[in-house]
């Protein structure tokens, strides 16, 4: 069926046909250029102060045209898909990396960034390499050199480029977390890590179908808080700073309306409380007491029956107070000890003997002397009536023995 006079009339000013010969392209593109420049012609106007001197443009005018095409080039050229040329993003050894990253593994997540070929895989592949360089353990300031690669905010800024499924990919990854947790603090980028912890509570990772389970909210809160307060004490400014992110982050759950349960805190408050036992000398002294009472009080509220609330005062900075310490043993249970591994064991050791020896520096010997006798009839009656008998040459087991040498204060 023909078309009709009409149709024949104007189809040809809707449609035209694309350009078929490389002269055609060149008056399409010279077409093109021309009313780019009048369009920014009519709203930058060209003056006469827009000159050329020695092959360079002077730009008098801010307004003019030539000012507003380079601003707009330089735009476009600043994009981080131009700042890296990428390197056959198809070849597979660009992909696992193993001919570029040993060299400069930073440069190798660019050009795949830029190639859209950044995978989970090659984030910790670059990130391990990165914090291996050969030499830089060595160079006597490891966290400088860290600072230096920026790898840290490099992936940051991948990741909110990132769609929502690799958003959360990220973040669950727990090898991932671990590496890049290291270079953020090293780079002072703990409140992204803040960010990335409020999001969590909020259920969202902050894109279109960026909605997180609560599931997902607890593994991930846990995991990531815990590593960041880890790269903290290491990476960032020691334990006390790493103290005052954990209260930072408690006074963000306080905040809240709506509260997540508080066991979403438990690692990172217990893990504090072993640093501090096991650094007392060289660490807990150093916490302001403001920031220990804090977190004293934040443990309580949170946990008020866990072993770590009652054995943070033990070592409080200025006035440390076995008498929780010896409530809480005073309340355990055969049934309870009898679930314990060896790391509680060492645990209730180091804290048995610290409160007996705090007891007795504050003249309080009688006290400490019935702790002790407590805690040993209490490891007596742990052993069942089967073990006894098998070891009648020796009635108190190697795990006894050694709280009990711990004990031997008294």
């Amino acid at each position: 069926m023909k078309g009709t006079s009409i149709l024949n009339r104007f189809w040809p000013k809707i449609h035209y046909p694309l350009p078929q010969t490389p002269r055609e392209n060149q008056k399409l593109l010279n077409a093109l250029k021309s009313s780019f420049r009048r369009q920014l012609d009519r709203e930058h106007p060209t003056t006469p102060s827009d000159r050329i001197e020695n092959g360079h443009h002077s730009i008098a005018n801010p307004n003019s045209s030539i000012h507003a095409t380079n601003k707009h080039l330089q735009t476009i050229l600043d994009n981080p898909l131009f700042r890296v040329t990428p390197s056959r993003p198809t070849d597979s050894r660009v992909q696992s990396g193993t001919k570029r990253l040993p060299k400069d593994p930073m440069v190798t997540f660019d050009e795949l960034v830029a190639s859209g070929s950044v995978t989970i895989a090659s984030i910790i592949e670059c990130l391990k390499l990165q914090l291996a360089i050969p030499g830089k353990r060595n160079s006597g300031d490891l966290r400088e050199s860290m600072k230096a690669s920026r790898a840290g905010s490099r992936v940051v800024s991948w990741w909110w480029s990132a769609d929502a499924q690799a958003r959360k990919r990220m973040l669950q990854n727990r090898e991932l977390m671990f590496s890049l947790c290291k270079f953020m603090v090293a780079e002072g980028l703990q409140d992204r890590i803040m960010q990335w912890l409020r999001m969590l509570l909020d259920h969202h990772v902050g894109s279109p179908n960026g909605q997180v389970s609560e599931e997902y909210v607890t593994t991930v809160f846990r995991r990531l808080l815990f590593l960041l307060l880890l790269a903290e004490v290491r990476y960032g400014n020691g334990l006390s700073s790493a103290m005052e992110v954990f209260i930072q982050v408690g006074e963000m759950w306080l905040s809240m309306d709506d509260r997540p349960r508080s066991v979403h805190m438990l690692a990172a408050g217990d893990m504090l409380c072993y640093m501090v036992m096991e650094n007392e000398q060289s660490h807990a002294q150093d916490i302001p007491v403001p920031v220990y009472e804090r977190y004293m009080d934040l443990m309580s509220l949170f946990f008020p029956n866990r072993k770590t609330t009652a054995v943070a005062p033990l070592y409080h900075p200025t006035n440390p107070n076995a008498r929780p310490f010896v409530k809480f043993v005073e309340n355990l249970t055969l049934s309870m000890l009898e679930k314990f591994k060896d790391r509680h064991w060492e645990f209730f050791g180091k804290a048995g003997s610290d409160a007996i020896r705090i007891l007795n520096d504050q003249g309080a010997s009688r006290d400490a002397l019935s702790f002790g006798n407590y805690i040993q009839q209490f490891l007596l009656k742990q052993e069942s009536p089967s073990e006894a008998t098998s070891k009648q040459s020796d009635s108190i087991s190697s795990k006894e023995d050694y709280l009990l040498g711990r004990l031997d204060l008294t």
